[in-house]
């Protein structure tokens, strides 16, 4: 074996020794596990989902009558309702799936899923009440329907807009750098949004810098307004921060070599987008961000 391994090394100089494999392979596995992870995360999320609403068809079904029969609603009632809410999730599942609500039709937590998730329990709440007043169900109220539909649609919104603002606002990981945005624009605000976005991030936004006096209490995307740009060495000394983005269109020479001096002295790292001078039309990603150069500064 070891001479079988030795005259594919000499065969192929590319070949890796049996020592350096073990890492190797680790290295490749490790970029796999993580690949495949981000990929299963947003199906996995949607799965979750799918169950949170159902509990809240269920939650929602029980409090409803609870509250329709003045706090004292008998055993019978209690089933009922729970019966309810059971055929009230089936409905959810089945409707939300055909509108692609749980197929990933919709950006999480967007204003976009809002309407879907509006939409498909107002399709359910109708016809559970159809159903129950055709059925002739006696044993939970006939508005048992539309009080779950309601109560039902703000958990679902509730769960989604928590888990979105855990999301934003999740701790970074150790790799992710704290970085300082100047100018709170257009450019400004699509590279935080970015940050606060993208779970594969190498950014963590945590302040604005900017010298228009209407912004100074902004925040976008939980990201706050910490000053104008004459204060960049004292926001940098207080922070920590370690990189600073300038997303200003039509910068000067001479202002990007003062944010370059002061970000030398601190000992953080000044980027930028890639034209200065006049940043091209069409969507700022954070891919676009890159290292300040000479031919900047001139």
């Amino acid at each position: 074996m070891g001479d079988l391994l030795a005259a594919a090394a000499e065969a192929d100089p590319h070949t890796s020794t049996v020592e350096e494999a073990p890492a190797s392979m680790s290295d490749t596995a490790r970029e796999v596990l993580h690949t495949s992870a981000r990929r299963l995360a947003p199906s996995t999320l949607r799965v979750a989902q799918m169950g949170i609403d159902c509990v809240s068809y269920l939650v929602a079904a029980v409090l409803a009558v609870w509250l329709r029969l003045d706090f004292s609603p008998t055993v019978e009632e209690i089933w009922g309702a729970l019966l309810i809410g059971s055929v009230m999730a089936m409905g959810q599942i089945i409707v939300g799936t055909t509108l692609g609500l749980y197929r990933g039709r919709y950006r999480y937590g967007s204003f976009d899923e809002v309407f879907g998730v509006l939409s498909t329990a107002v399709v359910v709440a109708t016809a559970t009440w159809i159903f129950v007043l055709l059925a002739h169900i006696s044993f939970v109220p006939r508005s048992t329907a539309f009080a779950t539909g309601v109560v039902a649609l703000i958990g679902m919104l509730a769960s989604r807009f928590l888990v979105r603002w855990w999301r934003t606002h999740r701790l970074q990981s150790q790799h992710t750098q704290a970085t300082i945005i100047i100018g709170a624009g257009q450019n400004g605000e699509r590279l935080a949004r970015g940050m606060t976005r993208d779970d594969g991030a190498d950014y963590r936004a945590i302040g604005f810098l900017d010298d228009d006096p209407d912004k100074r209490r902004l925040h976008m995307h939980g990201v706050p307004m910490l000053g104008r740009t004459s204060d960049l060495a004292a926001v940098l000394n207080r922070t920590g921060a370690k990189i600073v983005v300038v997303a200003i269109a039509r910068i000067e020479a001479s202002q990007l070599l003062k944010f370059n001096t002061v970000c030398k002295q601190a000992g953080a790292r000044l980027r930028v987008l890639p034209s200065i001078s006049e940043i091209a039309g069409g969507a700022v990603t954070l891919g676009d961000v890159s290292d300040v150069s000479d031919e900047d500064l001139l």
